[in-house]
């Protein structure tokens, strides 16, 4: 009796991997997608992605949207685990963000206190300029393609900014100073390195 229960599950199990592998994948038929993407430090901002899948678990991405620094294009490669519909993923590529602008403000600093000796406030000039950023992503997630070719994908990672992109500086009585973390902090929350999340809608042919 035993051996006939698990003659009987080891069957099961082998018809079950045996489904799954004959699973149809769409992308075997349907080679080029465009989508829509959005959300975080994603590859090409808010924007749009074609998909080219030179194997049906191998897409590769560019992409052209809009950021916070302006126009942003990206290239990626994405590896699909699973000859099937659905598919976790892995992915890595490298993006570029066009825009580029200077920026100056004044800043009002109150008077402190230093060893004992009060230092009277004064009105600084702070100088901002920001360039091309470069920056490489990595990330993983899932892509699902119906048989009728809609697709839906998202993804979670990290972008890292690759060159240094902006420069600061405090102007006091023509004297120039280096401005404190606390500006590059602000600076790298919204342009630098940081988690990304992404959203992909779209339609394959």
């Amino acid at each position: 009796m035993k051996k006939s229960i698990f003659i009987m599950t080891l069957l099961m199990i082998c018809s079950q991997l045996q489904a799954q592998q004959s699973e149809y994948n769409p992308r075997e038929d349907r080679t080029f997608a465009i989508t829509s993407e959005g959300g975080l430090r994603t590859m090409s901002g808010t924007g749009i992605n074609a998909t080219y899948y030179a194997l049906p678990q191998l897409g590769l991405d560019a992409g052209v949207g809009i950021s916070f620094q302006g126009l942003r294009t990206g290239l990626r490669a994405r590896y699909l685990f699973l000859d099937q519909r659905f598919s976790p993923i892995i992915g890595l590529g490298v993006n570029l963000s066009y825009g580029t602008f200077t920026e100056s403000f004044t800043q009002d600093i109150e008077s402190f206190e230093i060893d004992g000796q009060t230092i009277e406030g004064f009105t600084a000039e702070v100088n901002i300029e920001l360039r091309r950023t470069v920056a490489a992503q990595l990330l993983t997630g899932f892509e699902y393609m119906s048989d009728g070719g809609f697709v839906v994908g998202f993804n979670v990672g990290y972008r890292a900014k690759l060159n240094q992109s902006w420069d600061t500086e405090f102007v006091v009585d023509d004297r120039t100073f280096d401005v404190g973390d606390r500006i590059i902090n602000s600076l790298d929350r919204v342009f630098g390195s940081g988690v990304s999340i992404a959203l992909n809608l779209g339609y394959a042919f």
